[in-house]
C-alpha cells in the first residue's frame, strides 16, 4: 500500500516558491556582503538608543557589558521562528529584511563589549565584570543583590537589559536587533525587531519575534 501523499494546492505551492525565494536572497547576501564591523558602529549605538529612549520613568537601564551571541539564550531558541517570520513579510519589504538578517547573524556569531557612552537621558549603566559576577550565580540571577546595587535595594527600581548587535540590509534603511528587558525574575519582555529608517530616525516596522523573558 502506498503511502498517503498530500495533495498539491495552490497555497502549497506559492508557500513553497516564498521559501525558496527568502532562501535565495539569503545566499546572494551572504556572498555580496562583507563581514560585519569588527567593532559596534555608530550607526548600531543611534539604534541602541532608539530603543532605550524615550526613559520616561527615568529608571536605570542596567545593560550587560558584552552583546548577546547567537549561542547565548534567547537568541538560540528564536532562529526557526524568525526564519518562518521572514519568510511572512510583505514582499517590498523582505528583501531588505533578509540582508540585515543576514548580516545580524554575522555580527552575532560572538558577543562585543558594549562601551558605556550612552546620553545622560538614557539613564543607561553597563555592569563592571564584577558586578555580573554578584549578579549572575549558579542559581541563576540574584535579584536581591541586583537591587542593591543598581536600585538602592529598592524592589523592580531598576530593568535589565541585553541588546544584540545591529545587522543592517545594504542600503542601511533595514536593521534587525533584539532587546530583552527584565525586572526582578517576574516580568520581561524580549524582542526581535525589524526597524526602517525614516531619513530622520529609526522606527519600528515589524516584531519579528516576541517573548515573555
Amino acid at each position: 500500500m502506498e503511502p498517503h501523499r498530500p495533495p498539491i494546492t495552490t497555497t502549497n505551492v506559492v508557500t513553497a516558491a516564498v521559501a525558496l525565494v527568502v532562501v535565495a536572497i539569503a545566499i546572494i547576501a551572504l556572498v555580496a556582503m562583507p563581514w560585519g564591523e569588527p567593532t559596534v558602529s555608530e550607526m548600531e549605538r543611534d539604534v541602541w538608543t532608539s530603543l532605550l529612549l524615550p526613559n520616561e520613568e527615568a529608571w536605570p537601564l542596567i545593560l550587560e557589558p558584552e552583546t548577546v551571541s547567537l549561542e547565548d539564550e534567547p537568541l538560540s531558541l528564536l532562529r526557526i521562528d524568525w526564519d518562518r517570520r521572514l519568510a511572512q513579510l510583505d514582499p517590498e519589504i523582505r528583501e531588505g529584511a533578509i540582508e540585515a538578517s543576514v548580516d545580524f547573524r554575522r555580527k552575532n556569531a560572538r558577543r562585543w563589549p558594549i562601551a558605556n557612552d550612552f546620553p545622560p537621558e538614557a539613564h543607561v549603566r553597563v555592569m563592571t565584570p564584577e558586578e555580573v559576577r554578584a549578579f549572575r550565580t549558579e542559581d541563576g540571577p540574584h535579584w536581591p543583590e541586583f537591587y542593591r546595587m543598581f536600585a538602592g535595594g529598592k524592589d523592580h527600581g531598576a530593568i535589565w537589559v541585553l541588546l544584540s548587535r545591529v545587522g543592517f540590509s545594504r542600503n542601511g534603511t533595514w536593521a534587525i536587533v533584539l532587546i530583552d528587558q527584565m525586572s526582578g525574575g517576574k516580568s520581561g519582555v524580549m524582542e526581535l525587531l525589524l526597524l526602517r529608517w525614516t531619513g530622520s530616525a529609526w522606527e519600528r516596522e515589524e516584531i519579528l519575534v516576541q517573548g515573555i523573558s
